[in-house]
């Protein structure tokens, strides 16, 4: 760690001759970026408005999230002055144009694993056990809570950030910092985590205790399980209601695993409803007010199958793609163009207008 810190040291005095300026102890303004067209993309949208790239060579992209009018995404390891660097740092990058503006990187060196804003602010959880809250306008990173562990899931509600640690940790700390308020004990590996004005919503893996599925924590601390699934990946919600991705244990009888999308509604006492299945392997999601988007681990051109219904194999090659399923249900297509992208939760996000997704390297928007 140490000669990591000497060499994000020596990069950022790179960068600040370059005309740009990190304040690694937080308490800077946007940074722009150096006009290296070679090593760092510009989005630039294209006479006929298709694939866009919002941002390309920045790094290693770990989570993204949107605003009215921004894009925000984090980073595991950051390029800086040409070398990359292991430090996590987070950008924004206007809808409109214009060159994604770094907010801040690490300077402890810890990465940047996940991502949520209210609209104004970002919060973001590192791999060494901090969760930061970032002006999206610009303005000094300030920790909100040191965790005993890192958080593996966080979202916002109200007043409060609430989070997930990868110790089964389930708690709650004021947007404006203060000491955390512990709500429960998860023992499954948490997927997905949601929250209202009176519970937070887990989708967690199977632990010593419990079976895999959707469990509703009050918080007076009371665990409730609202629906069993085999292997939920990512959740997010819509108004009142939960989704989720589930990767089955049970195969086809081509051999491939067989993957879900389900819905829970909140208000009432229904049950988990299918809205898509098939031979894949999904895991971030995003809705809009018609539709589910969902990136898989297999090619983008794969065949779905909605409601148990027939389908078909596949091919093999690298990268997946994301599709798209009704959300009142129905046939799942595969979304022309959308490729590589990252098939973990976070990955994901969608406006009125575009579905915006993180690859390896990359921020892409496609119109819909």
């Amino acid at each position: 760690m140490g000669s990591a810190r000497i060499v994000l040291g020596g990069l950022l005095a790179f960068l600040a001759a370059c005309g740009g300026s990190v304040d690694t102890a937080g308490s800077g303004d946007p940074v722009a970026l150096p006009s290296r067209p070679a090593e760092q993309g510009v989005y630039t949208p294209p006479a006929d408005p298709g694939l866009e790239h919002v941002a390309d060579g920045l790094g290693a992209p770990s989570a993204i999230a949107i605003t009215s009018d921004a894009v925000l995404f984090t980073t595991r390891s950051t390029m800086l002055g040409g070398e990359l660097v292991a430090a996590g740092g987070l950008f924004v990058a206007s809808k409109r144009a214009g060159t994604p503006l770094m907010l801040t990187v690490d300077h402890q060196g810890a990465t940047y694993e996940t991502l949520v804003t209210d609209g104004t602010t970002a919060f973001v959880a590192t791999s060494d056990a901090r969760v930061l809250a970032v002006p999206v306008a610009g303005g000094p990173a300030r920790v909100v809570a040191t965790l005993d562990a890192s958080a593996v899931a966080i979202t916002v509600n109200g007043d409060y950030v609430y989070f997930a640690t990868d110790a089964g940790a389930l708690a709650r700390v004021a947007k404006k910092g203060g000491a955390s308020e512990p709500l429960a004990t998860i023992t499954g590996a948490v997927r997905g985590l949601q929250a209202d004005d009176a519970a937070v919503y887990v989708a967690t893996g199977a632990g010593e205790e419990t079976a895999a599925g959707i469990v509703r924590v009050a918080l007076d601390g009371k665990v409730t399980t609202l629906a069993s699934s085999a292997q939920p990946c990512a959740m997010i919600r819509d108004g009142r209601s939960l989704y989720w991705t589930n990767v089955a244990a049970a195969t086809t009888a081509s051999g491939q695993g067989k993957g879900e999308i389900l819905r829970l509604a909140l208000d009432g006492a229904g049950s988990a409803a299918t809205v898509a299945s098939g031979s894949f392997s999904a895991c971030a999601i995003a809705a809009d007010r018609d539709s589910l988007y969902f990136a898989t681990t297999l090619p983008d051109a794969l065949p779905l199958r909605a409601h148990g219904g027939g389908g078909g194999g596949g091919g093999g090659g690298g990268g997946g793609g994301l599709m798209r399923a009704p959300i009142a249900g129905g046939e799942p297509v595969a979304v022309a163009q959308a490729s590589r992208a990252l098939a973990q939760p976070g990955a994901v996000a969608v406006d009125a207008t575009h579905l915006y997704w993180l690859t390896e390297t990359a921020v892409l928007r496609l119109r819909k």
